[in-house]
């Protein structure tokens, strides 16, 4: 095994930190933020809540659904390549996107944009996992606190640009600045422990074959045998890709681990919640009477508190609190700040966001460490990819379930109670998460039989 990198733990990694919360800032900060665009988009394409609820989803849904295959990329790539990649697919839909003419086309384009953030997400992850051990919860706190401060500062400015261009102006701006994801991307220094770490896997992941002369040998010398030894090797060389390939997306660590399996099933629940409130928090304020100039504020005071809350989350698990029993906590905190909404007054909705920015950037930030916890430093990459697909499903039914259930009550309040269930249920199954933990290694044992 390589030695660490002097780098870890400090030097450059402090200015890879800075650089993966400048692009989450300018990536998943304006693209979580559709729904600042939701009337606009509503009234142009003349569609439905649900359906236009449904481009919030795609996007992020994309993002998590291509985490795995991220991780892939990131260890072909790396982290700096696959950053870039990631920026430019995105921006370059948000430019193309000013033309769209129908939502469908609208969905087509953020399902690219989607699988760019995701590369963005996982890459930036990665970097900051490979050159941070001791001070790595805080590290990972600190990067992702740039959604925070891009929620903060995305619905303000959206608002501004979609004011005074359109929506149309508005995403050939927020293209244009997203290109910026490119400039982070170049900060980050490949280590060469990394590369004799690649070296080492590419060479674990060959096959064996067999030499051209011994092979034309054999031709002449027994050629009646030489038929069922191909197929012997055909045959022994597509359960070896199975398992390849199973191993690469991170499916042996889903299969082989029940407790990280589980927090998966519970991170599902949490995240979706969680998105429908950034979407549907604005047309709830609109509802009530809020101005859009108001309304964009509570979500500018919820992207302020995750920034906090990110940052929190590093100091609070470092200080011997649970990761779990925080987790557990911000859950049933959230819960509550989600029924705040139903006061329908503006400094209700202001003290709803600021509880659900902190919490929610607590448990964004947590669900890395967590899973670090689960599935190890050495398959954090891998473990990232799986869960935030899983999360994936969520980000796409979600905004869409929540959408239909306004379509047939007509009611904001009873989506919020819908979104608040949703915590609570997560919350209870997250008290069961140790017991699981304990007794998962007979699973895990029973499991690695059947990948193995």
């Amino acid at each position: 095994m390589a030695k660490p990198d002097s780098a870890q733990d400090g030097g450059w990694g402090f200015v890879v930190v800075i650089a993966t919360s400048m692009c989450f800032f300018l990536c998943a900060g304006m693209t979580r933020c559709v729904g600042v665009l939701y009337s606009s988009l509503k009234g142009e394409f003349d569609s439905s809540a649900a359906m236009t609820g449904a481009l919030a989803s795609i996007v992020i849904a994309c993002a998590h659904f291509i985490c795995p295959v991220g991780a892939i990329i990131c260890r072909r790539l790396g982290s700096r390549g696959t950053m870039i990649l990631g920026g430019s697919t995105t921006a370059a839909c948000l430019f193309i996107s000013a033309w769209a003419r129908t939502i469908y086309q609208m969905y087509a384009l953020f399902m690219v944009a989607g699988f760019g953030l995701g590369l963005v997400m996982v890459s930036g992850l990665v970097a900051v996992a490979e050159r941070f051990k001791k001070y790595y919860k805080a590290a990972v706190g600190v990067a992702s606190a740039g959604v925070g401060v891009g929620l903060v500062v995305s619905p303000l400015l959206l608002q501004l640009l979609l004011d005074t261009y359109g929506w149309r102006g508005t995403m050939l701006i927020t293209a244009g600045i997203t290109c910026n994801i490119c400039v982070g991307g170049a900060l980050f220094r490949p280590l060469k422990s990394l590369k004799k770490v690649g070296e080492q896997s590419e060479r674990v992941g060959s096959y064996t074959t067999i030499p051209m002369q011994q092979l034309n040998q054999e031709q002449h010398d027994e050629p009646t045998t030489r038929r069922p030894r191909v197929k012997l090797k055909q045959q022994r060389k597509c359960p070896s890709l199975i398992t390849s390939i199973a191993k690469s997306l991170g499916l042996d660590l889903f299969l082989s681990n029940c407790s990280f399996t589980f927090f998966c099933w519970i991170n599902l629940l949490a995240n979706m919640p969680y998105i429908c409130y950034i979407v549907f928090i604005f047309p709830r304020a609109s509802a009530i009477g809020i101005s859009d100039q108001a309304s964009s504020l509570v979500l500018s005071a919820f992207g302020i508190a995750s920034i906090f809350g990110r940052l929190a989350s590093g100091f609070l698990v470092n200080w011997k609190f649970s990761s779990i029993k925080v987790y557990a906590a911000a859950l049933l905190i959230c819960c509550g700040g989600t029924l705040l909404t139903q006061l329908e007054s503006f400094w209700s909705f202001v003290i709803s966001g600021v509880i659900m920015g902190f919490f929610t950037g607590v448990m964004q930030a947590l669900t890395v460490v967590v899973v670090s916890k689960f599935v190890g430093k050495d398959n954090i990459g891998a473990g990232i990819g799986i869960c935030y697909c899983i999360n994936g499903i969520g980000d796409l039914v979600g905004p869409i379930m929540t959408g239909g259930i306004f379509d047939v009550t007509g009611s904001y309040p009873a989506v919020f109670y819908f979104l608040a269930g949703l915590f609570f249920v997560a919350f209870l199954q997250m008290m069961c998460l140790p017991v699981v933990n304990k007794s998962s290694l007979p699973c895990r044992t029973n499991s690695k039989v059947v990948i193995v």
